[in-house]
């Protein structure tokens, strides 16, 4: 009777070690999913291989998307927040993600007015009419994980 017993106790554990195995996994919760802070609430998120956001953080675990295209390259100041994103299916994933012609945005962190999607040069020009400037951005890659990234 005994014997029946601690060999109940084992399956249970044993059971219950890998429904928590089992969750973690499939909720997509990988190792090399990362967030990036930044000012104003806002953030960069790799979520998964096909899904790099970005947006205000609004829980402990949540964002709520402001772009949500895939996010290849960002920068930012106090002011703006700017981006070249890609589209990306996100259910294909054996298809290569081409980041060479990316989409730009710009978001002012303040009153959190997105301008976007424009064209390279379109960028530009917005960039000089809001900005002020002609500099060149020190762009920051998404992949592989960006320094500083959590």
């Amino acid at each position: 009777m005994k014997k029946k017993s601690i060999g109940i106790k084992l399956v249970k554990v044993l059971l219950c070690i890998f429904c928590i195995f089992a969750l973690l996994f499939s909720n997509g919760c990988g190792l090399s999913d990362w967030g990036y802070d930044m000012q104003n609430g806002y953030a960069i998120w790799r979520i998964n291989s096909r899904q790099i956001e970005c947006g205000k953080i609004d829980g402990p675990n949540s964002i709520d998307p402001v772009v949500e295209d895939y996010v290849v390259r960002f920068s930012y100041n106090s002011e703006y927040i700017f981006l070249q994103c890609v589209e990306v299916d996100v259910k294909n994933v054996d298809e290569e993600i081409n980041k060479d012609n990316p989409m730009y945005y710009l978001i002012d962190v303040k009153t959190d007015e997105v301008k976007g999607p424009l064209t390279k040069s379109e960028f530009i020009v917005t960039t000089i009419d809001i900005v002020g400037t002609q500099d060149e951005l020190s762009w920051i890659e998404t992949d592989p994980k960006p320094e500083g990234a959590e």
